[in-house]
C-alpha cells in the first residue's frame, strides 16, 4: 500500500516487478505444491467430513468441538 493506503500494482501490472520477485515465485510454488498435494490426500480419504462443516447445524446453535462455556 501506498501512504494514502492505496493498494500497489498488481503481480502483472508493468514496472510491478512481480514475476522477477523471487520471493514471491518461490512461495507461490510452495503453495501450490502443498494444494496440490492436500487435494489429492483429501480425494484419497474420500474428502472432508461433514462433522464441523454443516451450515444448517451452525445456524442452529451447534458450535463443534467448543465447551460450553455454561457447563464449566
Amino acid at each position: 500500500m501506498d501512504r494514502r493506503g492505496r493498494p500497489g500494482p498488481s503481480y502483472l501490472d508493468p514496472g510491478s516487478g512481480g514475476p522477477d520477485n523471487d520471493f514471491t515465485n518461490r512461495n507461490t510454488t510452495f503453495m501450490t505444491w502443498n494444494l496440490l498435494h492436500l487435494a489429492r490426500m483429501l480425494k484419497d480419504a474420500g474428502g472432508i467430513p461433514a462433522h464441523g462443516n454443516q451450515r444448517s447445524a451452525w445456524d442452529a446453535g451447534c458450535r463443534f468441538d467448543f465447551a460450553n462455556p455454561e457447563y464449566r
